[in-house]
């Protein structure tokens, strides 16, 4: 049950990075300012979609951690190079 729930977290974060980097430029910024709102929708979206069972809520919780954690390291470390190597291809 815990591994597929971490199996999943990461299928969706990396679902949920590569959507990001496809977005607008505006959109990203204002992501990027309430990013608690971010995480919030992003835990209820994923509780939904993946089914609304025990899985699916640790799933869910792993992804907010990854996002909280992720925009907190863009705000102190700077946008990672790969994710600006993947904004220059879109």
């Amino acid at each position: 049950m815990i591994t597929n729930a971490i199996c999943l977290a990461i299928i969706t974060f990396t679902g949920v990075v590569l959507i990001y980097v496809r977005l607008p430029r505006w959109l990203q910024g204002l992501i990027y300012k309430f990013n608690i709102i971010a995480d919030i929708s992003a835990f209820i979206l994923a509780y939904i979609v993946l089914g609304g069972t025990a899985t699916a809520l640790i799933a869910a919780g792993l992804l907010g951690v990854a996002i909280s954690s992720s925009f907190y390291c863009m705000k102190e470390y700077g946008t990672p190079p790969t994710i600006r190597r993947m904004k220059k291809a879109a």
